[in-house]
C-alpha cells in the first residue's frame, strides 16, 4: 500500500458519517452501498462487517432526524481530522 494511503475500516467510515453522506449521493441515481453485518440487533454500530457491496434501489434519501444525525457525526469527524488536512494535501 503507498505511504499516502491509510486503511480504514467499514466501521469507522460508518461512524464517521461520511457512509451515510455517499448514499445519499448514490440514492439521487437509484445506487447504494449495502453494507451486511453481524447481529446488528445485539451490537448495534459495533456489530462486525460481513459485506460490503453496491445495488441499484428505489430508496431515496433518509430521515430529517437520520440526517441530522450524519451531520453532526460529519462534524465531529471534521473537527478531529480537519487541522491535519492542510499538512496532508502538502505531500
Amino acid at each position: 500500500m503507498s505511504k499516502n494511503l491509510e486503511r480504514k475500516t467499514w466501521e469507522e467510515f460508518r461512524k464517521s458519517g461520511l457512509f451515510m453522506f455517499v448514499n445519499l449521493v448514490l440514492q439521487a441515481f437509484g445506487w447504494s452501498l449495502v453494507v451486511e453485518v453481524e447481529n446488528y440487533k445485539e451490537l448495534g454500530e459495533n456489530a462486525p462487517v460481513k459485506d460490503v457491496y453496491p445495488c441499484r434501489s428505489r430508496f431515496r434519501g433518509f430521515s430529517d432526524a437520520d440526517q441530522t444525525e450524519m451531520h453532526e457525526r460529519i462534524a465531529a469527524y471534521l473537527g478531529e481530522a480537519g487541522p491535519n488536512f492542510k499538512e496532508e494535501i502538502k505531500d
